[in-house]
């Protein structure tokens, strides 16, 4: 029985109520000898039990060893969703290095680039491009296939540990690296905006925000989560994979392509109680579900983060069964989410909002009542905070967030302040209860005859209106009002849909607020990032190369070309 929120909140504080200072290897060596022989891990190459997964990674650590990492290297994981990621992070964190995590899809030649931006000396892969890609070797980067490695340092299925003293749990404690408030993973930041930076994270930040995660969504002991998205983004790292451990659950993880038929598949064969993904994939598999009518009866919680259109959250709260929906605003800077919002939430306040920040408990700080952050809104000009119901810049200042960006002292200078704030450039609001909602980049943000508009305000409410799928709204420049905006949208049937959406923005909107340009497209001429995110800077470049072609058409059907 999971009992209710407050219930599971309170079994969490009973377990956890004094934070202790770990390393992420220390605090997971600790929870396997506690759920030795639970189930992890499951992938498409079977279960693996905490235990296994605590050997596996002290006989791979020793390995590393002998192939040449050392105490704070930087070694680089390009691998997907799969046994080798989670084996590997771990025993890196048992010898002290700094784990890299990098897009397993991305080009040699781009992974050599960001590899040498991050400092990388090792990297572990099972892609034979890679392997076989003489640029990393020129740059003095050693690759290594992981798959070696893991087939040497197996432990035995049958359950003849090759090590058997390891099977007590005390041995899992075996450790070089001591010091929780060493840099533990150098993130990369998802570079919809600009180049991805190297944002560092301490294996304390990492553990206090999924902690703060694990508490704030009432994980209760055992939970079970369905992971569709990459675990080398802080999302699927944090929010997945780390915090289950708290309560000795497991992580399903997918590493094939995302088709909504195999997900929903998963969902039910390996009896989830949770899903964790971005609010893309949670429409997709509503739509994939719509036409299956399944019944899940192990599904209990979802979480997924960014905005969606505010018929979402009912129909998927019904379609699927679920109980508990939460979502959460973050940024990889600051160790994932900063704030979420509760299962006890009513879902009418999902869709005006992004939660309080994450009450952490034991993790979070104590003259804050345990939140994990403090945050401040300030006015973008002045930096004077603001207060509630004023929207501004957002800051945040804790222990879950970096103390910089790798290697760029300029950078890290410009985003975090003499006192320690972290500068999102987020424009946010917050409400008098502590609710926060985030309104959109400060980059995004353009001026129509000096009135500023927020793209994020306008999908907010294009996606309302019936059949739209997604939408992004980007400013570009025009030589009479400075610029106009233009909204991309995906919608079922548009060729129906121009006129009528048209007339409904004039109704929602004020009139330099509608777009002038309406650009149609298709679910596969999205430009996105690795982590689905829509790459608004591509968007825009796109949007001027189309209105170049004739910029008196105002409705542009770019869904028709192939």
């Amino acid at each position: 029985m999971r009992g209710t929120a407050a219930e599971r909140r309170e079994e969490l504080d009973s377990k956890y109520p004094v934070w202790e200072h770990l390393t992420t290897w220390g605090r997971f060596a600790i929870n396997a000898g506690r759920f030795r022989e639970r189930v992890f891990i499951t992938t498409d190459e079977g279960d693996f039990t905490y235990a296994e997964v605590a050997c596996r990674a002290i006989q791979v650590s020793e390995a590393l060893a002998l192939s040449g990492v050392v105490r704070g290297m930087h070694v680089g994981i390009h691998l997907c969703n799969n046994i080798d990621f989670v084996v590997m992070t771990y025993a890196l964190s048992i010898l002290g290095a700094v784990s890299v995590l990098l897009n397993p899809k991305s080009s040699s030649s781009y992974v050599a680039e960001l590899s040498v931006h991050a400092g990388v000396r090792i990297l572990l892969t099972r892609e034979a491009r890679i392997l076989q890609s003489p640029e990393l070797g020129r740059k003095g980067i050693k690759v290594i296939d992981s798959r070696k490695i893991m087939e040497r340092n197996t432990v035995n299925r049958d359950g003849d540990q090759e090590l058997p003293e390891r099977q007590n749990s005390a041995n899992f404690l075996v450790t070089v690296e001591t010091d929780p408030d060493r840099t533990a993973v150098i993130i990369f930041t998802s570079g919809s905006t600009s180049r991805p930076k190297c944002v560092t994270l301490t294996h304390d930040a990492l553990l206090r925000s999924s902690f703060g995660t694990c508490r704030t969504r009432c994980m209760e002991e055992g939970r079970r989560i369905l992971l569709p998205i990459p675990l080398f983004h802080a999302m699927g790292y944090v929010e997945g994979l780390l915090s289950v451990v708290f309560v000795g659950g497991s992580v399903v993880l997918t590493e094939k392509k995302f088709e909504p038929d195999r997900i929903l598949t998963d969902l039910k064969k390996y009896h989830c109680n949770d899903l964790v993904c971005v609010s893309l994939i949670a429409m997709r598999l509503l739509e994939e579900q719509k036409k299956r009518r399944e019944s899940f009866p192990d599904l209990h919680a979802a979480y997924w983060a960014s905005s969606c259109p505010d018929h979402v959250w009912e129909e998927a709260a019904e379609a699927f069964g679920i109980d508990d929906i939460t979502t959460a605003y973050g940024m990889t800077e600051c160790g994932s989410t900063s704030t979420m919002t509760r299962p006890e939430d009513p879902l009418p306040l999902l869709k005006r909002c992004h939660g309080v920040i994450k009450e952490a408990g034991c993790a979070g700080i104590p003259e804050e009542d345990g939140r994990l952050l403090r945050i401040r809104i300030r006015d973008p000009e002045t930096g004077e905070e603001l207060p509630a119901g004023r929207p501004g810049i957002l800051y945040c200042k804790g222990p879950c967030v970096t103390k910089g960006y790798y290697n760029d002292a300029a950078a890290t200078a410009k985003a975090i302040d003499t006192d320690g704030w972290f500068c999102t450039n987020d424009i946010c609001v917050l409400d008098e209860n502590g609710y926060l909602a985030f309104l959109g980049r400060s980059d995004d943000v353009y001026k129509i005859n000096g009135e500023n508009v927020a793209p994020a305000l306008i999908d907010s409410v294009i996606e309302e209106w019936p059949g739209v799928i997604e939408t992004a709204v980007v400013g570009v420049p025009n030589d009479k009002y400075g610029f106009v905006g233009v909204a991309f949208v995906e919608v079922e049937f548009p060729d129906e849909a121009d006129k009528p959406l048209r007339c409904y923005c004039a109704d929602k909107l004020l009139h330099y607020q509608v777009p002038k340009y309406f650009i149609y497209v298709r679910e596969d001429q999205w430009i996105r990032t690795s982590n689905n995110k829509v790459i608004k800077a591509k968007m825009k470049k796109l949007a001027e190369e189309v209105i170049r072609r004739d910029p008196s058409k105002e409705s542009i059907f770019l869904y028709r070309e192939k």
